[in-house]
């Protein structure tokens, strides 16, 4: 996903757009408006903060537009709200679990929960911004409670309020424990999030770990970029550094365009 940033960085576009549209010359024509665009201070070069902050602004612009699509679909009446009949109607489609009977019951209760929460005003309606809230609720701060019970419990098994390392594995590899990364690592990992080193995760401790990790996989993702891009090493990107990049990004962008 990193190197989708890099090329969503050097053309200022939405992530969602079909990459293979966007040829070598178009990549390399935007690079000095964009250039402009992210660099903050006027020194034409591109720094690590400002970097981070491109990203964060791109990615909140991908994400507005994913409400944006769905709020046409969901607001069936065009009354301007979102009913959870609405919703589930409008949505049924999308679901994974839905079998010829009808969406689960449990999967319904989920949603419904999710609905009520961002439903501020609880008049059962949700305005295109409680819509946002209920279709993104870790970007809102109001929903972040919610995310985080929710998040706690399906992984909490043995109902103790927090989670043990074998439930913190269970999070981080639904699937099974990845064997390159190992349990000596993820316990390692598991150890730096207990501050409290009680052996379990509760709530504050896995909020402060969940609610952060956007800053940092937007700093992991800038750090990238510079490693790649940066030839100098004087931890800034030239419009030259990035124009010497232009196709290595395309490259990458048009190889991995179904990934997305």
């Amino acid at each position: 996903m990193i190197q989708y940033f890099m090329l969503f960085v050097i053309i200022g576009c939405c992530i969602s757009q079909a990459f293979q549209d966007i040829s070598f010359n178009e990549v390399r024509s935007n690079l000095p408006a964009v250039l402009k665009k992210i660099d903050e201070n006027f020194d034409e070069k591109i720094n690590f903060n400002e970097l981070v902050t491109w990203l964060n602004k791109s990615r909140l612009l991908s994400i507005h537009k994913n409400v944006l699509s769905q709020w046409r679909t969901a607001d069936f009446n065009k009354d301007g709200f979102v009913t959870f009949d609405e919703y589930i109607e409008q949505s049924k489609n999308d679901f994974t679990n839905v079998s010829k009977e009808g969406i689960n019951t449990d999967f319904i209760k989920e949603f419904e929960e999710r609905f009520l929460a961002a439903d501020e005003n609880s008049d059962f309606l949700l305005s295109i911004e409680e819509f946002s809230a209920f279709i993104h609720p870790a970007e809102f701060e109001r929903m972040h409670n919610f995310v985080i019970d929710k998040t706690l419990a399906e992984f909490d098994n043995d109902n103790d309020g927090g989670w043990n390392v074998d439930e913190y594995f269970k999070y981080i590899f639904p699937e099974g424990i990845d064997k390159e990364i190992g349990n000596t690592e993820q316990a390692y990992y598991f150890t730096l999030r207990d501050s409290d080193r009680d052996g379990l995760l509760d709530k504050d401790e896995i909020s402060s770990w969940l609610l952060n990790s956007i800053k940092e996989r937007l700093e992991a993702e800038a750090t990238y970029i510079l490693e790649k891009a940066d030839q100098n090493r004087d931890g800034l990107l030239e419009l030259r550094e990035l124009l010497d990049n232009v196709q290595l990004i395309t490259d990458i962008s048009l190889h991995h365009h179904d990934e997305l």
